[in-house]
């Protein structure tokens, strides 16, 4: 009888980058381009993976590269099938608040909208 041992390695930190797509209105789509720091552990260590094979993490950005500023925090965890590939599971809430300006009767108009989304996120990584 093989016995497993649930055991907590060290805390890794590490970068991402990620580029998603949603449209909040019918006429507005949000293309965050990410920039995340990540904290990442593991647990449930064996022969093949002695970092272990459940890795949950966390990560967040406060800006993106674009005009606007917002907020992007992710918590999942990602479960190593083979060395190379993970299945994950993660909470996403980003907030968004775009403005707006353009040419309006000889004068310029504005716009501001706010977004705050929840997604819940599922997929395949690739891990090198």
């Amino acid at each position: 009888m093989r016995h497993r041992t649930l055991v907590c390695s060290i805390l890794v930190l590490g970068a991402a980058l990620d580029v998603s797509t949603f449209s909040p209105t019918h006429d507005t789509t949000v293309i965050p381009i990410s920039a995340l720091l990540m904290a990442r552990t593991s647990f449930l260590p064996d022969g093949g993976f002695p970092k272990g094979r459940l890795q949950p993490y966390a990560d967040s950005n406060v800006s993106d590269c674009s005009v606007n500023i917002g907020f992007d925090f992710r918590a999942g965890a990602a479960y190593r099938l083979t060395a190379l590939f993970t299945v994950f599971a993660e909470y996403r809430f980003t907030h968004v608040r775009p403005e707006f300006s353009f040419p309006s009767f000889g004068g310029t108009a504005t716009s501001s909208a706010s977004f705050n989304t929840h997604h819940v996120v599922t997929g395949l990584g690739f891990r090198f």
